[in-house]
């Protein structure tokens, strides 16, 4: 193959590695985040029981009781809510089995 293939076969595959590489950056922090979150749940939920929370880059947004007030306070963040983590904390904890 020659150089002006190879480069032109670069071109057309830079994107593709690069959203690869952007979702995999993506993954990590979501990950790092649902960490961050559950070795904070019990604490949260001492503080926060029967609420919402979100977590970005491991901190905390937003926390709320109401669904709705939850998702304006989170919108007010500014973050697209696709890149945030977040759950209900239940007073008690529960058990589900699925």
């Amino acid at each position: 193959m020659d150089e002006a293939t190879r480069e032109a076969i670069y071109e057309a595959i830079k994107p593709v590695v690069a959203q690869i590489e952007a979702d995999s950056g993506r993954q990590r922090r979501l990950n790092a985040d649902m960490k961050y979150a559950i070795s904070h749940t019990e604490e949260w939920r001492k503080k926060y029981p029967d609420h919402w929370v979100a977590v970005f880059n491991c901190e905390l947004i937003a926390v709320d009781r109401s669904i709705d007030r939850f998702r304006e306070a989170m919108e007010a963040t500014g973050v697209p809510l696709t890149e945030v983590y977040f759950e209900f904390l239940p007073r008690e904890n529960v058990l589900l089995m699925l």
